[in-house]
């Protein structure tokens, strides 16, 4: 009996092998799906980053410029500046003149913060005192000493 059997049962087992590789061959078929997927997005978004990447340092080029654009415009404006005054002998000389004394003790007054620090400031005394005459066109504390270098 055993005999005759045996040729169905080797069909039978060889079936079995067949289904079980086919169903092996569709899952390895669709995890090699998925895994695809999952690179494209992977791509995808290193894609998206290079592409940010290049838009940043675009920018930060283009601020970096605007940047020593600004430099070298504000370092020809002080130097013009500085320039004008030292050409100007009424101006030098203007700059070069001490400060009056109410202006001076005004700015050696500290800093006030605060109700009662103002108040206490203010009892203590030491207002400057108010007077209508004509401003002196003076601007500095001391004479600064002058350079060589015009």
């Amino acid at each position: 009996m055993w005999g005759r059997l045996a040729p169905y049962a080797v069909i039978v087992a060889l079936l079995g092998a067949v289904w079980f590789l086919s169903d092996r061959n569709t899952t390895k078929d669709a995890l090699l799906a998925a895994q695809a997927q999952i690179n494209q997005g992977l791509v995808n978004s290193l894609e998206d980053l290079h592409e940010l990447h290049e838009q940043h340092a675009e920018q930060l080029s283009t601020l970096m410029n605007e940047q020593r654009r600004v430099a070298a415009t504000h370092a020809n404006q002080f130097a013009k500046l500085t320039r004008l005054q030292n050409d100007v002998e009424e101006i030098r000389a203007w700059a070069d003149q001490p400060l009056p004394g109410d202006i001076v003790r005004l700015r050696h007054r500290g800093a006030v913060t605060g109700a009662a620090a103002y108040g206490s400031d203010l009892s203590e005394g030491g207002a400057l005192p108010f007077d209508r005459g004509e401003p002196e066109d003076e601007r500095r504390a001391e004479p600064r000493p002058r350079a060589g270098i015009r």
